[in-house]
């Protein structure tokens, strides 16, 4: 199955020329085609670019998380879309392969899965038309409900269309993060929390309730989607950031898994100021209010109780002599977050003086206040 590698860029020039060699040498296939969506990049990106035959550059004038990895699908050719940043770097030749795996596909029309042939029939040859002896309860137009699996069961099948709820249920997957060598511990406990080892994990719609960011944590620092999927399940380019989280929300709530794979790894890490950490929360969870209108203050404020209980610990038991800039640290992201859910009261000047992404609020001032038309 072709794979095209999607990458937002803008001035990616101190890290392509690494990231491209990672990716050429991915073992035992590298991806088909990389697509780079470059925000009109004034360094040396473009040609470090084009001088790789599978490499695109797709400019993108007026930049948005969502509006580029849109843009970046659209023009792939690939039926899988491997999503990263351009400041993530491969830990391994195995991460596009561990990536790939939970979206391979268990459902064929001229092969049906094994959980669901009796088990005189497994690995023998199955037809829609001719199912052999063992295989007779099987019908083109009609399987048995017991090899269906339950979000099926009663709908009509066709071993050419099988309906929505029979295509293959995990639509999306997630790498593992780990920090780089020179990380701060804030970032290094921050992805243990987020991105921990073990077995791969499932994300599906739970019963009874609304979906919340706990049952739908997503990261398309590297992932991996279907790409018809992706196109019939956008990100949303209005969102000023998580718009990975509301990918994962559609896609779960549309009857998908997505599965977090931590056997595929990806080195990334960030070392904020603290006026950068200030205005990333700010951003962060004034879209997470968007996406979640249920998450308020009083929702962020449970999750970061939860949060620097362990944190904190961890601060003390492994670095003291750091704890008291981290609560100076600790203080600046609380006073983001705090901000964050007053955004919308704010006004739109100083709305932009807290976030890292300011285009986003004068393209709100603009649609809020549009110019008058000419006469």
């Amino acid at each position: 199955m072709k794979t095209s590698v999607v990458i937002p860029v803008l001035n990616a020039a101190g890290t392509l020329p690494a990231l491209l060699e990672a990716l050429a040498e991915q073992h035992p296939l590298p991806p088909d085609e990389i697509v780079l969506v470059d925000s009109l990049s004034t360094d040396d990106t473009r040609r470090i670019a084009l001088a790789h035959t599978n490499v695109r550059v797709v400019p993108l004038a007026r930049f948005s998380h969502g509006r580029a990895r849109n843009l970046g699908a659209r023009e792939a050719t690939g039926a899988i879309i491997v999503l990263m940043t351009q400041d993530a770097m491969p830990a391994d030749r195995h991460w596009l392969a561990e990536l790939l795996a939970p979206l391979a596909d268990p459902w064929s029309p001229t092969a049906p899965p094994e959980a669901c042939l009796p088990m005189a029939m497994a690995g023998k040859p199955w037809s829609p038309t001719a199912p052999p002896e063992a295989g007779k309860p099987w019908s083109p137009t009609a399987p048995p409900e017991a090899c269906l699996p339950m979000a099926m069961a009663g709908k009509p099948w066709s071993p050419t269309a099988p309906p929505e709820a029979g295509k293959p249920q995990v639509a999306a997957v997630y790498s593992r993060q780990v920090p780089r060598p020179d990380a701060p511990p804030t970032e290094k406990f921050f992805l243990a929390y987020h991105f921990p080892p073990g077995p791969p994990l499932r994300r599906v719609q739970p019963a009874g309730r609304a979906l919340t960011l706990a049952d739908v944590f997503f990261s398309n620092v590297s992932a991996a989607v279907r790409r018809e999927v992706l196109l019939r399940h956008p990100f949303d380019e209005t969102l000023i950031m998580s718009e990975d989280q509301q990918f994962a929300r559609d896609l779960i709530a549309a009857g998908y898994a997505v599965v977090y794979q931590p056997a595929s790894m990806v080195v990334h890490s960030h070392r904020y100021s603290l006026g950068t950490a200030f205005r990333r929360y700010f951003d962060s969870v004034y879209s997470l209010s968007v996406i979640f209108p249920a998450h308020d203050l009083k929702v962020s404020a449970a999750m970061g109780r939860r949060y620097l209980r362990r944190e904190t610990s961890y601060m003390l038991r492994h670095h003291p002599l750091q704890f008291p800039y981290y609560c100076l640290y600790t203080l600046v992201k609380m006073a983001g977050v705090l901000c964050s859910h007053f955004a919308d009261r704010m006004p739109l000047w100083l709305a932009r003086a807290c976030s890292l992404h300011r285009y986003y609020w004068e393209e709100k001032a603009l649609d809020e206040h549009p110019p008058d038309k000419p006469l």
